[in-house]
């Protein structure tokens, strides 16, 4: 903070911000993925994906390169 100005600070935080929330969305849905699939449960103290497996199949993305 003491090295850029403020503007520039909050710009860089709210896009760190964004990243780490599309991390834990990442992460989630990636357990939920790999559990479907093999069906074993997380290792002790590891947090289960926030929704089913099912929930993020249903997500749609629209205007994204490389989808349909």
């Amino acid at each position: 903070r003491p090295y850029v100005d403020a503007h520039r600070h909050a710009a860089v935080a709210a896009k760190l911000s964004k990243q780490l929330d599309e991390a834990v969305w990442w992460r989630d849905a990636s357990i939920a993925y790999w559990q479907s699939i093999n069906k074993l449960p997380l290792p002790e103290g590891h947090a289960p994906p926030a929704h089913p497996f099912s929930y993020y199949q249903a997500i749609r993305f629209e205007n994204l390169p490389g989808t349909p």
